[in-house]
C-alpha cells in the first residue's frame, strides 16, 4: 500500500510545479485528467473497428494538444472558467464530430 502513496502524491503535486498559486489551477488540470479518463473508458467500452478507434484517439490527442498550446498564452486569472470549459469540452466535441462524420461517410447514421 505504501508503494502507491508516492505516485499519488506526485500526481497531486504536479500542478504546484506550474508556478501557480491557489486551487484555481487545479480545476483545469483535473478537468483535463477527467476528460482523458472519460475518453479512455468510452473508447474501450464502445464496439467499433480498430481503425475508427485509432482515428478517434488521434483526433482526441491532436485536439487536446492543440487546445492546450493555444490556451497557454491566455492569462489564467482573467479567463479561468472559459479555460476550464474549453479544456474539457473541445476535445470531446471534436471526437463526437469525427465519429459522426465517419458514420455519415459509411451511411450508418
Amino acid at each position: 500500500m505504501s508503494s502507491r502513496i508516492g505516485p499519488t502524491l506526485l500526481f497531486l503535486l504536479l500542478p504546484a510545479w506550474a508556478a501557480a498559486h491557489g486551487e484555481e489551477v487545479l480545476y483545469p488540470f483535473f478537468t483535463l485528467i477527467g476528460s482523458i479518463g472519460l475518453f479512455l473508458v468510452i473508447i474501450l467500452a464502445v464496439r467499433l473497428p480498430y481503425a475508427v478507434k485509432a482515428l478517434l484517439v488521434t483526433v482526441y490527442l491532436i485536439t487536446t494538444a492543440g487546445i492546450c498550446i493555444l490556451l497557454s498564452t491566455l492569462p489564467f486569472s482573467n479567463n479561468a472558467s472559459i479555460l476550464t470549459l474549453l479544456v474539457g469540452a473541445v476535445p470531446m466535441s471534436s471526437v463526437l464530430v469525427a465519429y459522426l462524420l465517419v458514420r455519415l461517410r459509411h451511411n450508418k447514421l
